[in-house]
Formats: structure tokens, C-alpha cells, sequence
């Protein structure tokens, strides 16, 4: 035990917040400042200020920190809540075994229909699965109102929903409630990238995609109205995005500084598409799904760019014809991807 703490406590505020949440998520009731102390090998000074830091985290998902006298410490919000900060952290209490079990199930419930979406996506729906399975094992429930669960029962993936719960209750003796299978209804319609919306395009979509594009237009040298391909994209992207905004599930995009710092263009454009979208559903897109925009942008932009590139160039050279060819050479070695076809001609001709 002392060997595992000594490997979780680092001198990172991050580690030291990361520490403390697992410990104090864990808690039904108060936990004594000096039991934690003891148990982090912390002093309450170096306690005290890791409090802070992990407070200050915290506020993020509107949750609190309450100490009461004489009794101690715990952390105070909502189901919700607290289950978006445990993803966050990464604290997912899972053996590779019921992990693998779990993968299964949702693979499983998956094949064969329209849902769609990458391993990435698939990892991080059994981590969510894990995180519910533990959270209903240690009898912490999540609750919606009537008007939400009439919604989300109509999902498509609702079905694929309650199959997982029926697969687990069977395989692993967890029962999922119906709250939970809503639960995981959003996770799965927020990160559903099926193609059938090429088929079927969501009308508000594809008039907000056409406003984008025609604001992004304005305001720089590239027509992206003319570009068709990016215009289904951003369409299909739009759809499970509004879910995503719906349900407050947002995606995290692990190319963000990637992206920030080498897509500087195309991630610029991108934060104007987010103000459109703030301003269209009166939220506020995090900088994750900002970056995934710049994605699609910046393809178009190299498209575009190759396509301004593949032109036919006339080199005319009034000297000799060795030099005029020396011309030609350095050309096509050093600019080949400039152009499709290159003649060398005198001036005369």
C-alpha cells in the first residue's frame, strides 16, 4: 500500500489533485483531514494547498469541496457531474479482464447495425460502461426528468442500450437501471458517425452548414461553398455534435495542441465556426470539438491549394539553350508539386 501511494503521490499539482479525487470520490461520507494527510504521506500544509488545487479543478464540473468541523472532508455535486470529472482523470477501477468483457458486450450490440464509430470511440463507451458499473455497484444513482427520458427512449440507440445493460446483467450480475441505459443512449448517439445522414441530411444542419460556409467564405481567399466534400462533412459532423451539446457529452480531440500550433489557419477558421454555433444552440463549444472543425478545414485548404498548384507554366528565357534548360531542371527538381506541365521557350517564339 505505502509502495502504491508513493507511486500516485508526485510533486505535479496534477498527480497530487488526481490522488486526492480518487480518494475522496470514493467517500460516501467524511473523510478526517488527518486520516488523508496520513494516508498521502502529505503534510497539512502540502495537504492544504492540493485541497486548492484539486478545488479549483473541480469548479469546472460544478463541483465543491465541503468541510465540516470535527468531521472532515468530502466532494458535494451531482451524479452527472461527478461522473464527467471521473472521466476526465482517467480513474477507471477496471481489470483487463472485465474490461475485455465489457468491450465484447458493446461490440457485440454494435455489430450489425447502423452505429458507427472508431476504436478510439469504442474504448472510451467501455470505459463510460465501467465507470457506470462501479458507480451503480457502490449505489450512487443518476436521475432525469420525465421530459429527457421520454426524448432519449426514442433514440435509435437506445435498443443497442438496454441490450448492453441485458448482456450485463447476465454475464457480469450488473443491473443497469433505465436511468443508466438513458445515460449511455447519449454517449452513444453523441458519437454516432454513421453515413446515413449522406442519404438523409438533417435539414437545420445543412442550412447552418451553408451558413458557416458562406461566413468562412468572407473571411478568407478560399471558396468554401464551392467545396462539396467539406460541406457533407461539417453536415455529418453537426448532427451528433448538437446531440453532444444537448446532453453536455462533449468529445476530447487528442491532436488538440497539435493542432493549435501547426493547423494555426485552419484552427482560426475554426473558432469563427464555433461563434456561429454558440450563437445558433446558446452554448459554448470547448476548444476539443473547436480543433476537430480545423480537421476538415484544413483538408479543404490543401485541396484547395493542390488544385491552385497543378497549372501549366510557360518559362521564357532569352538565353542560351543550356542555361534556358538549367532553368527548366532547377524548376521541376525544386517546384514539381507547383505545377502539372512545364515548356521552355525564347521570346522570339
Amino acid at each position: 500500500m505505502i509502495e502504491q501511494m508513493d507511486s500516485l503521490i508526485d510533486n505535479s499539482d496534477d498527480d497530487r489533485s488526481k490522488t486526492l479525487f480518487s480518494i475522496l470520490i470514493k467517500q460516501r461520507d467524511y473523510i478526517k483531514i488527518d486520516d488523508l494527510s496520513n494516508q498521502l504521506f502529505l503534510s497539512r500544509n502540502q495537504l492544504k494547498h492540493a485541497l486548492n488545487c484539486l478545488r479549483t479543478d473541480l469548479s469546472k464540473f460544478k463541483l465543491k469541496i465541503k468541510i465540516k468541523p470535527h468531521y472532515g472532508i468530502k466532494i458535494e455535486g451531482d451524479e452527472l457531474s461527478i461522473r464527467k470529472a471521473i472521466t476526465e482523470y482517467g480513474i477507471i477501477d477496471i481489470l483487463h479482464q472485465d474490461y475485455q468483457i465489457i468491450k465484447n458486450i458493446l461490440s457485440s450490440c454494435i455489430v450489425n447495425t447502423e452505429y458507427v464509430v472508431s476504436d478510439t470511440v469504442v474504448n472510451e463507451l467501455v470505459n463510460q460502461i465501467a465507470i457506470q458499473c462501479e458507480r451503480v455497484e457502490a449505489k450512487h444513482r443518476i436521475e432525469f426528468d420525465e421530459k429527457t427520458i421520454h426524448i432519449v427512449r426514442h433514440e435509435s440507440e437506445f435498443m443497442i442500450a438496454q441490450q448492453v445493460a441485458l448482456l450485463l446483467s447476465k454475464l457480469k450480475g450488473i443491473y443497469l437501471p433505465e436511468e443508466e441505459q438513458i445515460h449511455l443512449t447519449m454517449h452513444l448517439s453523441s458519437r454516432n458517425n454513421s453515413l446515413k445522414h449522406s442519404i438523409h441530411v438533417d435539414k437545420d444542419a445543412f442550412i447552418l452548414t451553408e451558413r458557416i460556409l458562406k461566413e468562412l467564405d468572407e473571411e478568407s481567399i478560399y471558396a468554401f461553398s464551392n467545396d462539396l466534400n467539406l460541406q457533407l462533412a461539417i453536415t455529418n459532423h453537426l448532427i451528433p455534435l448538437k446531440k453532444r451539446i444537448n446532453y453536455s457529452l462533449f468529445l476530447k480531440n487528442p491532436l488538440l495542441t497539435e493542432i493549435k500550433s501547426k493547423l494555426l489557419e485552419a484552427y482560426d477558421l475554426s473558432i469563427k465556426i464555433s461563434e456561429i454555433i454558440n450563437q445558433e444552440y446558446e452554448c459554448k463549444l470547448p476548444e476539443d470539438e473547436i480543433a476537430y472543425f480545423a480537421l476538415h478545414i484544413n483538408l479543404s485548404i490543401e485541396q484547395n491549394r493542390h488544385n491552385q498548384r497543378a497549372k501549366k507554366i510557360l518559362l521564357i528565357c532569352n538565353e542560351s539553350q543550356s542555361v534556358a534548360r538549367n532553368i527548366e531542371t532547377f524548376f521541376r527538381n525544386n517546384f514539381q508539386t507547383y505545377f502539372s506541365d512545364l515548356d521552355v521557350s525564347s521570346l522570339t517564339e
